[in-house]
């Protein structure tokens, strides 16, 4: 009875051998979960960083002067910038605090200017300009606007 018991604790050196071999197991694969969500978190947080750089990159060096034409009812825009203006959207905030949003294909050549003529009919308070630009395929909407201020009354 004795003889029988040594025996069946003689394979001491087998349970070991199986744990390491689950540990490393169980290891490895932590591992490439680990390394596969890495990559993937990685390259979603560079693509959202680049296309935001791509976006403003342009949008820096589009710059604009708007004059008034308080007589004749019209604005003129010159690109001061290194980019073709290829549209501009414009809104107004009529008499009355109604808003009124346009856009108007330009396509306005740096160093040179266009004059916008079809204003609405009733009195400007403010313009707020967004350029918008072409690049390729993509379109580019410069959230650099800025809102002016007719120093008299545009259209009359």
């Amino acid at each position: 009875m004795v003889r029988k018991r040594r025996k069946m604790y003689s394979r001491v050196g087998m349970s070991p051998v199986i744990g390491y071999v689950l540990l490393i197991t169980l290891v490895i694969g932590l591992a490439t979960f680990v390394t596969i969500w890495y990559k993937q978190a990685s390259e979603k947080q560079i693509g959202q960083t680049l296309d935001y750089f791509e976006n403003t990159a342009e949008c820096v060096d589009v710059k604009y002067e708007l004059v008034f034409d308080y007589g004749n009812c019209q604005m003129a825009i010159y690109n001061l910038g290194k980019f073709k203006i290829d549209k501009v959207q414009l809104d107004y905030s009529l008499e009355g605090g109604e808003l009124e949003t346009t856009t108007k294909e330009l396509n306005i050549l740096p160093k040179y200017g266009e004059l916008i003529t079809d204003l609405p009919a009733t009195t400007i308070e403010k313009v707020k300009i967004t350029p918008i630009i072409i690049t390729g395929i993509k379109q580019i909407s410069c959230s650099s606007e800025r809102s002016h201020t007719p120093k008299e009354v545009l259209c009359p």
